[in-house]
């Protein structure tokens, strides 16, 4: 690589761009794919009385997907096991992401 012009790098760099953009498309994708996976089993688990799994799956959906509704997910599981300070943060960090209607 070291022999080539900075023409010929930026044209391979130019011929490359859609083959990575790809790659982080497709990334993009199965990583939505495993986030909503995540946020459906954290339902499930909620639903039967988990809360503390049904916050540990809603967090890693967040991190995947970070959507401001699993914020107030977790917040009201943590709410249900007695967290309740962890439980206004997540409040408070899910208000300031929130619709100005659902603020309140």
């Amino acid at each position: 690589m070291k022999h080539l012009i900075p023409g010929a790098l930026c044209l391979l760099l130019f011929s490359l761009a859609p083959a990575l953009a790809e790659a982080q498309s497709s990334q993009s994708r199965d990583e939505d794919r495993r986030a909503r996976e995540l946020y459906e089993n954290g339902v499930m688990l909620y639903d039967e009385g988990d809360y503390e799994n049904a916050v540990f799956a809603w967090k890693e959906a967040y991190i995947l997907s970070p959507r401001p509704l699993l914020l107030y997910n977790i917040a009201n599981a943590l709410e249900r096991i007695g967290y309740w300070q962890e439980a206004l943060d997540y409040l408070n960090r899910y208000r300031a992401l929130a619709p100005t209607e659902e603020r309140e």
